[in-house]
This record gives structure tokens, C-alpha cells and sequence, in this order.
């Protein structure tokens, strides 16, 4: 009996992560506005009854998608390490798909980049390095995160659509990388 109740929650996680992946893709195709239940669904190759039993409605479906995205790019970003530096980002960012690069381009253009869960990380992450000294006090941390933020959405967009694996986007990534590290480093780092 046990089995067979870990089998279907395993099932429920694995239907709930489909529709999570078609959610993004619709997105990242389409906007917002494309993404409802009945089109997850049918991408994820789901039935729509299915789909609410794992979400309410769409907001329900709109609101998981921020959080699981949001979470695992923060995740990838802060690891079990100390951000250290915006070179970081941009790694956990070229190692996503183009759908969840997408989605976060799109959830700071509509939300606004002071909303953004993954800008507030940056801001506190920095601020913490600047207050243990090694960064230098004169600089505005706020604008510091918005340059890490900025150049870490370029960098991965250039490794995107550069590479054609994810090895190659990785090596695109650490050569933009190298060069914005040295780049930050001659202006802000003591």
C-alpha cells in the first residue's frame, strides 16, 4: 500500500512539473496571456480535469510558475556558497533554458525590477559583500545590482543564442564572464 501511495504521489509531482514546463514554454512563446490551464494542459499532454486537480486556475498556474522559476534560479545563484560575485548569475542564467531566461526578462519588464525576487537577492548579496569590505563603500550598491542583473540577462541571451549546446552556451558564458569580472573589478572591487 505504501508503494502504491508513493507511485501516485511521485505521478502527481511529475504531472505538476509537466505543467510547469509547458506554463514557461507558452510564455516564453507567447506572453502571459497565453498561458491558461487548458493550453498547459494540452502541451503537457494532460487531461484538463488533470490539470485542476494540480491547480485551482490559471493565477494558481501563474503564481507556482514565478515561484518554481524564481526558486531555482535563485538556488543555482546562492547555492551552499556566498554570492560573491555577479559572474554567478550569469552562469545559473546561461544554464536555463530560453523559456525561463524568458520568463524572467518578462517578470521584470512587467513587475518592475525592484518587485523582482532575483533583483532583491542581488541588492541583499552585494550589500553584505560591500558591509564585509570587499567592495568599496562610494559605490551605490542599488545600481550595482542593476548592472549585475543587466549584463548577467545579456551575457546569458548572447550564450543562448550563440551556442548550439549547453557545453558551448557554458563556455560562451565564462568568456562574457571573465570579461564583466574584469571589467567590475577595475571600477567597484577593492
Amino acid at each position: 500500500m505504501a508503494a502504491t501511495e508513493r507511485a501516485r504521489r511521485e505521478n502527481g509531482r511529475e504531472t505538476r512539473r509537466r505543467m510547469l514546463r509547458a506554463a514557461s514554454e507558452l510564455m516564453a512563446e507567447s506572453g502571459v496571456a497565453a498561458v491558461t490551464l487548458s493550453a498547459a494542459a494540452e502541451r503537457a499532454g494532460i487531461t484538463r480535469r488533470a490539470a485542476y486537480h494540480h491547480f485551482a486556475g490559471r493565477e494558481d498556474l501563474l503564481f507556482e510558475l514565478r515561484r518554481s522559476l524564481n526558486e531555482k534560479l535563485l538556488k543555482s545563484v546562492q547555492g551552499d556558497h556566498e554570492f560573491g560575485e555577479p559572474r554567478d548569475l550569469l552562469l545559473a542564467m546561461a544554464e536555463q533554458d530560453d523559456s525561463a531566461l524568458r520568463f524572467h526578462v518578462y517578470e521584470m519588464l512587467n513587475h518592475g525590477l525592484r518587485r523582482s525576487a532575483l533583483f532583491k537577492s542581488v541588492v541583499s548579496q552585494l550589500t553584505a559583500t560591500q558591509k564585509a569590505g570587499k567592495i568599496k563603500p562610494e559605490v551605490d550598491i542599488e545600481m550595482f545590482a542593476v548592472v549585475a542583473v543587466s549584463a548577467a540577462f545579456f551575457g546569458a541571451t548572447v550564450a543562448m543564442t550563440l551556442a548550439k549546446t549547453p557545453k558551448e552556451r557554458h563556455t560562451i558564458a565564462e568568456r562574457f564572464s571573465k570579461e564583466l569580472r574584469q571589467t567590475i573589478q577595475r571600477g567597484c572591487y577593492l
